[in-house]
């Protein structure tokens, strides 16, 4: 089946209008002068549009991507509408239940623009839970990275420690690495050996190979 009508929204999400229901019944009810005639035409009209409903819930329109969960069943005559919901007053919900919404042209705007707001409330929500998916993950991030750096922070101090211990081993106490190796200079008169770059290390000024 093909539609009479499809109305295209933003996200290229589709409503399906179709309009083909036979009027003919309601058009002999509206003829008729004869009551009888007319509550059989009325009967008739609403049977006619039952069964249109029984076709377009079988055949659907499942060639449609991104179109909404119903179909809007048009009846393009007012009094046509209420003809049929004064012939069987079940008529809207048995189409509800089948995914047919039976609209007239009163209610078309109506339902167009309500579709309308909720989708673009829909929208808005799925942006709402997308940024806020997005800050979840940020905070996730920056947290690890605290974390990180704080324990860079850590190992830092760690290797200064061990730094500045080993560098006291070399200068610090009485008999301590530089004060010993300048004694053994003096003992062997070696006067000529590449001196300690001292200043680099930090050691103090109060280690001198070159002296007892």
């Amino acid at each position: 089946m093909r539609p009479d009508a499809l109305i295209v929204y933003p996200d290229n999400r589709h409503v399906i209008v179709d309009a083909k229901v036979s009027l003919n019944a309601f058009i002999r009810y509206a003829e008729a002068e004869d009551e009888a005639i007319q509550e059989a035409e009325l009967l008739a009209h609403a049977r006619a549009v039952k069964n249109h409903i029984d076709q377009l819930h079988l055949k659907a329109y499942d060639d449609y991507d991104k179109s909404m969960d119903f179909v809007m069943m048009f009846i393009p005559n007012e009094a046509a509408y209420f003809a049929a919901l004064k012939g069987d007053a079940n008529l809207w919900e048995y189409a509800y239940d089948r995914r047919i919404l039976l609209i007239s042209p009163t209610n078309l705007i109506a339902a167009l623009k309500l579709l309308a707001d909720l989708w673009k409330r829909e929208r808005n929500d799925r942006n709402s839970m997308e940024i806020a998916n997005r800050a979840i993950k940020m905070y996730d991030k920056l947290v690890s990275f605290v974390e990180n750096l704080d324990a860079v922070g850590r190992h830092l101090d760690n290797a200064r420690g061990k730094y500045d211990d080993a560098v006291k081993q070399l200068h610090s106490g009485k008999d301590n690495f530089f004060s010993q190796a300048g004694k053994m200079k003096a003992l062997l008169n070696y006067n000529k050996p590449k001196d300690f770059q001292q200043s680099k290390l930090d050691l103090g000024e109060d280690n001198d190979l070159g002296e007892d």
